[in-house]
């Protein structure tokens, strides 16, 4: 029986410091493939690299940057010839009733978690296109679909 999963692919995967996409990564590289392990942070993710030098790259990502962006998209090709998968997952959370939430921050909240991932999305795609192949996950919070005290819902 032929495995579905034929390595190497070359991941870029954003958010990795923490929580489930954390392991997601330390998954993807058990298993052979390329990675470029980002965060807004580097030293967040350099425990990951170490472990696997050979198969990861760190990647100082800020999503509302489109320096970051594009020199992430470059940064992975560069090193290992292209991209195959991207996965959105930087994020934050934003804890304010409606009436309490301050405009300045909601705006941020929104170019990290929406305006970054479109964004990033895009330099990939035009990659992928070229090479006739990709695949683009993008992970959220469960808050997309059930409101909790605090993240907009009523007292």
């Amino acid at each position: 029986m032929q495995s579905i999963h034929n390595p190497p692919f070359i991941w870029l995967i954003s958010g990795c410091s923490s929580g489930f996409v954390g392991e997601l990564t330390l998954k993807t590289l058990s298993m052979g493939d390329f990675v470029g392990v980002s965060s807004r942070k580097i030293e967040d993710v350099e425990d990951i690299c170490n472990q696997y030098p050979e198969t990861s790259v760190a990647i100082t990502l800020d999503v509302t940057k489109k320096q970051d962006i594009n020199q992430s998209i470059e940064t992975i090709t560069k090193t290992f010839g292209g991209l195959d998968v991207l996965v959105n997952n930087a994020g934050y959370g934003y804890l304010a009733d409606i009436e309490e939430g301050e405009d300045e921050e909601v705006r941020r909240l929104f170019e990290a978690t929406f305006v970054g991932a479109v964004e990033i999305t895009k330099d990939a795609w035009r990659g992928m296109r070229s090479q006739k192949f990709g695949r683009i996950i993008k992970n959220s919070s469960q808050a997309g679909n059930r409101a909790n005290q605090g993240t907009g819902n009523e007292r």
